[in-house]
């Protein structure tokens, strides 16, 4: 591909030619690294070379950013070409009449236009994500603790039936729900019920269990009574299972082991259950077993089959919506009571809005959809006359009412050539957000012509791109349901190019825990080896070859869980990085930790909060210290630590507890901004932050939650009180919010993300990590069907609670997460330029997890032409090989492929065993675990003058030094205001003497005296401290 500023002098592929190609509406699959914005771009000016004009064009993206990048590469290309070319000077001059924007922002502007026809406040403004969440979870609240008297008994039932921790998830689920299909829940339940019976007759057929038998036909007009009483009958009746029974009875009671035994047993209590609610106890607790066949007793071939079946039917009674079922009465009470509370919170939601004049984003979709309608003929009619040509990208990813919208405007795409197109089914991993592959897939039947599929891959190179082409054949193989997108290979357009693909595979050996770390330091020497060893380039723009930086790696994670396992692997092997943004804000442990400080300082009468913000790194008060001071005392947390703080004056809690009187007198006399200005310069949280891994990040969300206190109090009357209640609201209502900017986002460091974040993005290196594991998302009390509506977890009788819609759609559940697993796979493996990494271990003896990256790579992995690089283990030790503070970026590399034949660094067993004493030593001292061996001297060193007077303190405290990462054990200030970095060691400080390493510990706290000092901007102390000496001689100061 040529660069931008030659875009007119491009040579398309074949098919890129036929998707540009005009007079009919066109369909684009764009495989990753394909050019789909390249493509989109060419589009739009190939429109305005044929003489349309920019208001005719409206092009919709998914994001801001996508609008942004395309608007951008439109204007300067269309700029150029208007300078020689006099056809296309109007089009430069109304380039901003055009549309080119999200689709919320489209809607925006049609609901402006047509506010009165829309009827809605013609100055309305659109209300943010957090003023959304706060309003909403504000009216459910308060509906739920003071419900109106209508919903009192509403209510009671709901709180009686429910878990409190699910009853606002499923009312903010169902205040958008399908009105019509309540209708009939209320008016026709058994339209409703006999839907879910012919789905439940569906789910027995695929166990495997014959639903030709009169009991399922009558399960359409018996009661439960009715239809338990004849199925204890059937089961006594069948001959097969009669015969079977026979048999058991007659047999000598010492040969009923195993299945016999449990059957028979099974059978004796069924055959005693008299009353439709016995028989349904008995049944529903039918034993799990097997029928085989012994040589002391053999079966005839028929029966495993039939009581497989029976126990099938005695089980499914849980979930079985039978007329007259407790199980389908509550369910339909519950789901009635829940829509009914839900429509009250809508509407008293509503109602806010247009009193304050302010729409939500999901009020700018459907009031336009409502619009362009046939209720308003003319206002369709217009709109869709002004949007000549539509281009949308990223279709798979969009909601189905926005596709519905596109249909609005353009009619038929086979009658018309409005329409152009661009998705990937493949790259559609937001089904959580009820993106509709199916309905993708399904579009593409209307165009007049098959997809075009473009089949040249710009980004990665042919290693990589042979890879993702062999290993995703066999991964999309089957395509037999409408959520399975077929694989079309695609071709390397960086043919020259030379990259690799590794996997490093380590095997189940039986310590979850400490696999998952093995795990990432084996992601990290492989790090570690291809950029600080120079065993990995990259090419550069112009595809000359240069030493890999840090910066060139992306770490991808499914989950941010992984983080605190992947984190201290990263620091071993000195490799920097940073963690990027990601959707929970409000979940962030800086964001909780200042809620609770302020919290603390509002309200010093609540414990957890007290708690919470003397254990945070504003105080940074040991459990230890905590236990001490309130175990002995009763009252509250607070009156414990000030009788403490007064007994001991020079304690950390007591200096806690003073800032906190000090920054409570800020909360009354000052403004809420300058009162928190205020205590975060005080708490020097900014400057601990700049000091750890990832404290860019951190800094940069104390920085967006200043900004928002900000906004929020220059608008209107606004308290810090209101400001810990809007936290609070935006941590429970999980509400998804970006991260602050980092701080400091500049330097060479790896990036960490979430697959999920990756998309749409590129990087030379691509690491994916944890690929072995999988755990699926805890499933919701509230699911939906788009043709068997809405189920709901119950608990009809004692035991756990049931859900008759997930079970019955349980296999198409699972058949559809499994195909976005697939897909989840194929983004992260096609965000790689030039070079790839698999990184997995086994989770059990079994192998890797089911649907796991790495179970999906191994079960496919026969279809490749070339395997490739494996690794079993870390490649390489930090100990042992060069520094990462001599690695430079930039510096000449001569072996683009990884050795394979590095051989590990020997380690004696006395120095394993003084590295382990060590690192327990360092694990007890900041107090991260308790061990026999070292409780005296964590005693002795608390005691010990180095930490008298001490207000604050950071143990294992994680810096750069020269471009290396390192640890400083503890660095500490005291009352007077002095700092102190600490070091401790194990050993005798002759040993130390005697080996050379003296020196070096006397260097390395140097090092960290002259960096902590730079970061507090005044002296900083430097101590060694050797635990193994007699008391007199462990403390040695470092001048």
């Amino acid at each position: 591909m040529m660069t931008e500023e030659k875009m007119t002098e491009y040579t398309y592929t074949p098919a890129q030619e036929k998707a540009l190609e005009r007079g009919k509406s066109i369909c684009v699959t764009a495989g990753a690294g394909t050019g789909k914005t390249f493509l989109l771009t060419q589009k739009y000016l190939s429109l305005l070379e044929s003489g349309v004009l920019p208001r005719d064009i409206v092009a919709l993206t998914y994001t801001d950013k996508a609008a942004a990048e395309m608007q951008t590469k439109i204007s300067r290309e269309l700029k150029k070409q208007a300078e020689t070319r006099s056809e296309l000077r109007e089009s430069w001059e109304t380039f901003s009449q055009g549309t080119i924007s999200t689709f919320h922002g489209f809607c925006l502007s049609i609901l402006k236009e047509f506010a009165y026809e829309a009827g809605v406040d013609p100055g309305f403004s659109v209300m943010d994500e957090l003023d959304k969440t706060e309003l909403v979870e504000r009216t459910i609240t308060d509906v739920l603790e003071h419900p109106p008297e209508e919903l009192f008994d509403t209510v009671v039932r709901i709180f009686a039936y429910t878990s409190p921790g699910d009853i606002k998830q499923i009312i903010r689920s169902l205040a958008s729900a399908d009105a019509e299909w309540f209708s009939v829940l209320q008016n026709d339940p058994e339209s409703i019920r006999l839907a879910w019976i012919s789905a439940y007759r569906e789910y027995m057929g695929r166990n495997n269990v014959d639903t030709s038998h009169p009991f399922f036909a009558l399960l359409e007009t018996a009661d439960e009574a009715e239809y338990l009483l004849y199925l204890k009958d059937w089961f006594f009746t069948d001959p097969v299972n009669c015969g079977l029974i026979e048999r058991l009875n007659a047999a000598d009671s010492r040969l009923r082991n195993a299945w016999r035994g449990k059957y028979l047993y099974f059978v004796q209590d069924l055959f005693a259950a008299q009353t439709p609610q016995e028989i349904y106890s008995v049944c529903v607790h039918s034993p799990d077993l097997t029928v085989k066949s012994k040589k002391d007793f053999p079966v005839f071939s028929n029966e495993p089959e039939t009581v497989s079946s029976f126990l099938q039917i005695f089980k499914s009674l849980s979930f079985l919506p039978g007329k007259e079922s407790r199980v389908f009465t509550l369910t339909r009470s519950l789901l009635l009571d829940f829509y009914r509370t839900a429509k009250y919170c809508a509407e008293k939601i509503a109602g806010e809005k247009r009193r304050a004049g302010v729409l939500d984003f999901d009020d700018l979709i459907e009031l336009t959809d409502r619009l362009l309608s046939d209720e308003h003929p003319e206002i369709l009619q217009t709109v869709s006359q002004r949007c000549r040509y539509v281009l949308v990208d990223e279709v798979q990813d969009n909601d189905p009412k926005l596709i519905r919208l596109v249909k609005k405007l353009c009619g038929d795409p086979k009658e018309s050539d409005r329409l152009f197109i661009v998705g990937d089914a493949k790259q559609s991993i937001y089904l959580f957000r009820n993106a509709d592959v199916a309905g993708f897939m399904g579009l593409q039947a209307e165009f007049p012509e098959k997809p075009v599929a473009l089949d040249t891959s710009f980004r990665s190179t042919p290693e990589i791109i042979c890879f993702v082409n062999e290993l995703f054949s066999g991964v999309f193989q089957n395509q037999n349901k409408p959520w399975d997108p077929p694989y079309d290979a695609i071709h390397a357009s960086r043919k020259d190019a030379c990259g690799s693909v590794s996997c490093i595979q380590l095997p189940y050996d039986g310590d979850k825990s400490a696999q998952k770390i093995h795990e990432a330091e084996a992601l990290a020497s492989w790090i570690y080896d291809a950029v600080a060893l120079q065993k990995r380039s990259v090419y550069q723009a112009d595809g000359t070859l240069r030493p890999a930086r840090f910066s060139d790696v992306a770490i991808l994670i499914e989950r941010r869980t992984r983080l605190p396992d992947l984190r201290p692997a990263l620091e071993k092997y000195g490799i920097p990085y940073e963690e990027a943004s990601g959707k929970d804000f409000y979940a962030k442990q800086e964001t909780a930790d200042l809620r609770n400080v302020l919290s603390a300082v509002l309200y010093p009468e609540e414990d957890v909060s007290l708690y919470g913000a003397l254990r945070s790194p504003y105080f940074s008060v040991s459990d230890a210290e905590l236990e001490s001071a309130a175990h002995k005392e009763s009252g509250t947390l607070s009156y414990r630590l000030n009788k403490y703080a007064k007994a001991n004056p020079e304690s950390r809690i007591a200096a806690a507890l003073q800032d906190l009187r000090r920054w409570r007198e800020y909360a009354r006399h000052l403004s809420p901004s300058a009162a928190l200005q205020r205590i975060l310069q005080e708490s020097e949280i900014f400057s601990l932050y700049s000091s750890v891994s990832g404290g860019t990040l951190m800094e940069g969300n104390l920085i967006k939650l200043q900004d928002i206190l900000r906004s929020r109090s220059s608008a209107k009357p606004f308290s810090l009180q209101e400001f810990v209640a809007l936290l609070d609201v935006s941590m429970e209502g999980d509400l998804q919010e970006g991260d602050g900017e980092p701080a400091d986002d500049s330097g060479d460091r790896v990036k960490i993300m979430t697959v999920h974040s990756s998309k749409g993005l590129e990087y030379p290196i691509v690491c994916c990590a944890y690929a072995g594991y999988f755990r699926a998302s805890p499933a919701t009390p509230l699911v939906f069907h788009e043709k068997l509506g809405y189920g709901l977890s119950v608990r009809p009788y004692d035991g756990d609670s049931v859900n008759i819609l997930r079970t019955l759609i349980k296999n198409e559940t699972e058949d559809k997460e499994g195909a976005e697993r697939k897909r989840l796979f194929y983004v992260a493996a096609t965000r790689a330029r030039d070079h790839l990494v698999l990184c997995g271990s086994e989770e059990t003896k079994a192998g890797y997890s089911e649907k796991s990256f790495m179970k999906m790579y191994q079960d496919a992995k026969s279809g490749l032409s070339q395997n490739p690089f494996v690794y079993s283990g870390a490649l390489c030790d930090p100990d042992v090989s060069i520094s990462p503070a001599s690695y430079t970026a930039g510096d000449a590399v001569s072996h683009p492929i990884p050795a394979e034949d590095d051989e590990p660094a020997v380690i004696s067993r006395d120095a394993e065993y003084a590295m382990q004493r060590g690192t327990l030593l360092h694990s007890v001292f900041a107090g991260e675990s308790s061990h026999a061996d070292f409780a005296d001297m964590y005693a002795d060193f608390l005691s010990c003058p180095l930490m008298e007077n001490v207000v604050f303190e950071r143990c294992e405290m994680p810096v750069v030094c020269g471009g290396e990462r390192r640890v400083i054990d503890r660095f500490v200030r005291y009352a007077d205001g002095t700092y102190a970095v600490i070091d401790y060691k194990t050993g005798s400080i002759a040993s130390a003497k005697s080996s050379g390493r003296f020196a070096e510990y006397e260097n390395q706290v140097r090092t960290y005296m002259e960096l902590m000092q730079e970061i507090v901007g005044s002296a900083v102390s430097g101590w060694l401290y050797f635990a193994d000496e007699n008391p007199d001689a462990r403390i040695i100061r470092i001048q």
